[in-house]
C-alpha cells in the first residue's frame, strides 16, 4: 500500500505498507518513507522496488496494489500498477481504497449541492473564527456558561478521513450551537465576519440540512470506519458496503422521524 504527500519544505513523500497473511490472521505493517525522483509512475516504480529490495523482500511474492487512485498509480498504460503488472506479476491486483472511494462518492453527490456548501463555509468559518482569536473563543466560552451548557469548541472538519471528521464537526456544532447563536448574535454588530457566520447559523434551511446530514452520515462514517481496519478483508468489505446501500436505500422511502425537515424522496431527486 502506498500514498503520497509533501513535507514542510514541499519535496514529495511516498509512504509504503505492507499487508500480508501470516498463520490465519492479516497485518499491515509500515516499511518505509522515503522521496523518489518524481511523482511520476516510472520513479515511483524505482522507489518502490528499491525499498522492497533494501529490506530483502522477493517483489514475485507480490500479489496487490492499493492506492488513493491517483492516475500515476492506477494509469492503465504507465501508470505504477501498469508498471508492476509488466516487470513484477502479470497478475498483479490493483485496488483503489475502498474508503477513499467512499469520500469521493460523498463529494461527488454533494458538490454541487447549495446548503452543503454553507454548512462547509460554516463549520470551516468557526473553527478558524474560534481557534485564531483568542478573544472570540473566550467570550464563546462564557456563552457557553450563559447558557448552561458544556459545550465544544468547533473542530476541523476538513482531513484524510472527511466523513468521521464532519460527522463529528456536526455533533459539536449542534451540541453548542445555544452558545454559539449567542455569542455570534452579540458581536454581530460590531463584527462582519460574525455576522455573516451568524446568519449562516440560523438560516432554516441550514438548521434542516444538518439535522438530515447528522442521520445520513451516521451510516456512512460507521463504514468508512470500518473499512479502514487492517484486518478488514475484501469479501467484508463488499459486504458492508452492500448493506450500507440497503440502508440509504431505506432512507429514501421515509421521512426523518419527528423533524421538520425535507423528504429523503426529494434529495435524492435533486442529487441524483
Amino acid at each position: 500500500m502506498i500514498d503520497g504527500t509533501t513535507d514542510i519544505s514541499g519535496d514529495e513523500q511516498e509512504a509504503v505498507y505492507l499487508r500480508f497473511y501470516h498463520e490465519g490472521a492479516i497485518y499491515e505493517r509500515f516499511l518505509a518513507m522515503g522521496t523518489p525522483e518524481s511523482t511520476c509512475s516510472n520513479h515511483v516504480y524505482e522507489f518502490v522496488v528499491g525499498t522492497l529490495k533494501s529490506n530483502n523482500i522477493d517483489t514475485e511474492k507480490l500479489i496487490g496494489m492499493a492506492s488513493d487512485g491517483a492516475s500515476n498509480m492506477v494509469g492503465k498504460k504507465g501508470g505504477l500498477a501498469a508498471l508492476l503488472r509488466s516487470n513484477v506479476n502479470a497478475e498483479l491486483l490493483n485496488m483503489h481504497c475502498f474508503a477513499h472511494r467512499l469520500e469521493l462518492s460523498f463529494r461527488d453527490v454533494f458538490k454541487k449541492n447549495n446548503l452543503y456548501e454553507k454548512l462547509m463555509t460554516l463549520l470551516i468559518g468557526l473553527y478558524y473564527f474560534y481557534h485564531k482569536q483568542y478573544k472570540n473563543k473566550s467570550g464563546l466560552i462564557k456563552s457557553m456558561d450563559a447558557v448552561d451548557i458544556k459545550g465544544v469548541l468547533p473542530t476541523k472538519v476538513t482531513g484524510t478521513r472527511w466523513l468521521p471528521h464532519l460527522s463529528r464537526g456536526i455533533k459539536n456544532l449542534l451540541r453548542s450551537y445555544k452558545a454559539f447563536e449567542a455569542h455570534l448574535a452579540t458581536i454581530s454588530y460590531s463584527n462582519p465576519k460574525g455576522e455573516g457566520l451568524y446568519k449562516i447559523m440560523t438560516s432554516k434551511d441550514v438548521v434542516c440540512f444538518v439535522l438530515f446530514l447528522m442521520e445520513l452520515l451516521d451510516p456512512l462514517m460507521r463504514v468508512s470506519l470500518k473499512l479502514q481496519r487492517p484486518e478488514s478483508s475484501v469479501a467484508e468489505c463488499y459486504t458492508w458496503i452492500s448493506s450500507t446501500i440497503d440502508l440509504l436505500d431505506d432512507y429514501k422511502s421515509r421521512f426523518w422521524r419527528g423533524r421538520d425537515t425535507c423528504s429523503m424522496q426529494a434529495f435524492s431527486a435533486d442529487t441524483s
